[in-house]
């Protein structure tokens, strides 16, 4: 992800990487940790479409204020056919991947690492 930022131009001294974490609830409290240390009140949540309803009601609920930015939206424009109802891997996959983030929310829940956020919570100034 350094060498995609650097790409685009931004300078490597202004990327703050967190690279201890092995999952979203790690990532949360690293960053939380990360923000502390820098002072720092605010983070844009890079990460995938799917994946952000999760990552960011575990940040929030870290404590962590955070402006949403997703990637890879999975949208097709294009006609269908009847060929399109019928079953393929890709739709097999596209499955998976919804399936192991609805899973993922559940457990999350179960174990107390997301939770209602109060909309009195501080947010990233100028957001709501």
């Amino acid at each position: 992800m350094l060498q995609f930022l650097m790409d685009l131009g931004v300078p490597k001294e202004q990327v703050l990487l967190e690279e201890g974490s092995a999952t979203t609830w790690e990532n949360a409290r690293e960053t939380r940790q990360l923000l502390r240390e820098k002072r720092w009140d605010c983070v844009l949540l890079v990460t995938s479409a799917l994946h952000m309803r999760r990552a960011v009601a575990t940040f929030r609920s870290a404590g962590i204020p955070v402006i949403p930015v997703a990637t890879d939206h999975e949208v097709v424009y294009r006609s269908f056919t009847g060929l399109d109802y019928l079953p393929d891997a890709e739709a097999l996959a596209a499955s998976s991947r919804a399936f192991k983030e609805y899973l993922g929310f559940w457990i999350y829940e179960l174990r107390g690492w997301i939770r209602e956020v109060n909309p009195e919570e501080p947010t990233c100034k100028g957001t709501r």
